[in-house]
C-alpha cells in the first residue's frame, strides 16, 4: 500500500508476484482473484468505518448544539442575578465552554473524514490492479 500511495492516482497499478517454487494449478488460478477480493474487503470495511464516523459525528454535532444552545442561554440569564464582577466572568466562561463543545463534531468534519476516505479509494484502486504471476523456469 506504502507504494501505491506513491504513484499518481491516474496510473493503473499492477502486482507482479515471482514464485520460487511451482504451486498447484488451482491456487494459480484464484491468486489473482483472491488479491483484488483482499482489497476490495478492505474497502468495504473503510467504508463502513467512514460511515460510522460520520454518524458519530450527527450525534456529537446536535449534543454540541444543544450544549451550545444551553451555555450561551444561561450566559444570557448571568447578568440578571446580579453577581456583580463575577457576572462577566462566568458569562464569558459559559460561551467558551460551548464552543469548546463544537470541537469534536468540527474535527471529525473538517479533518478525520478525508484520511478514511484516501484509504478507501486506494483499496478500491488496489482491488482494479492487474495481478501476474512469474512462475519458475521447469
Amino acid at each position: 500500500m506504502g507504494w501505491a500511495r506513491e504513484l499518481p492516482p491516474h496510473r493503473e497499478l499492477e502486482l507482479v508476484i515471482h514464485l520460487t517454487t511451482m504451486p498447484p494449478p488451482d491456487r494459480i488460478a484464484g491468486t489473482a482473484e483472491a488479491v483484488r477480493h483482499y482489497f476490495a474487503s478492505r474497502a468495504e470495511v473503510k467504508r463502513r468505518e467512514l460511515r460510522q464516523l460520520l454518524r458519530q459525528g450527527r450525534a456529537s454535532l446536535l449534543i454540541g448544539l444543544l450544549f451550545l444552545a444551553v451555555c450561551i442561554g444561561l450566559g444570557a440569564l448571568v447578568p440578571r442575578i446580579g453577581l456583580g464582577p463575577w457576572s462577566k466572568f462566568l458569562e464569558l466562561g459559559l460561551d467558551i465552554v460551548g464552543w469548546v463543545a463544537m470541537w469534536r463534531p468540527l474535527e471529525i468534519f473538517l479533518y478525520e473524514w478525508w484520511p478514511i476516505m484516501g484509504d478507501r479509494r486506494l483499496m478500491q484502486r488496489l482491488a482494479r490492479m492487474k495481478v501476474g504471476l512469474v512462475l519458475p523456469e521447469t
